[in-house]
């Protein structure tokens, strides 16, 4: 009955990593984790304006309805933000996060920029400058999909857009 993060980890490979819960009793886990080589390959080929989402594979990081948290399954994949950000010191990473539709659009603005602000203080809080990370919400303007104001869509799909990104602004 408890939560634990499992890490595979090893030299010139990626960091795999997954929650995981346990039953209330006993009873033996399978729980694979893929590892893959390192992205040093796929550095070389990154330019400014990239979005790390992309680089990494990251799955994307959304939001819950109305909220400003980092979610506990969005902590596993800014550790490979925060992974990269280590192995390349000089990086600058400009964090966009973004809502759906269900709000008005000022208040939208207001929550994806209070998103960014979060995201970049968790990064902040694990060890990276300050200086390195900057933050701005996009409020809906930027949606993934067709459900802007008035189109009915899915929960699904409107998490598709409670989502941040991570342009790189400068590698070297």
């Amino acid at each position: 009955g408890q939560n634990y993060s499992i890490r595979a980890q090893k030299e010139e490979f990626t960091i795999a990593e997954e929650f995981v819960q346990t039953p209330k009793t006993s009873a033996t886990l399978l729980q694979p984790l893929a590892v893959a080589k390192s992205i040093d390959d796929k550095v070389a080929d990154i330019k400014v304006g990239d979005d790390l989402n992309d680089i990494l594979d990251l799955n994307m990081i959304y939001f819950d309805f109305d909220k400003h948290n980092i979610r506990y399954d969005a902590e596993i994949e800014l550790q490979k933000v925060l992974a990269f950000m280590e192995a390349y010191p000089n990086s600058i990473i400009d964090i966009r996060s973004h809502t759906d539709s269900r709000a008005s659009d000022g208040y939208n603005i207001k929550l994806s920029d209070r998103r960014a602000k979060s995201t970049r203080a968790y990064l902040i809080m694990k060890g990276i400058k300050a200086n390195r990370l900057t933050a701005r919400g996009y409020g809906e303007y930027q949606l993934v999909n067709e459900c802007s104001n008035g189109v009915e869509c899915t929960e699904e799909q409107h998490q598709l857009n409670r989502r941040s990104e991570f342009i790189i602004m400068k590698l070297k």
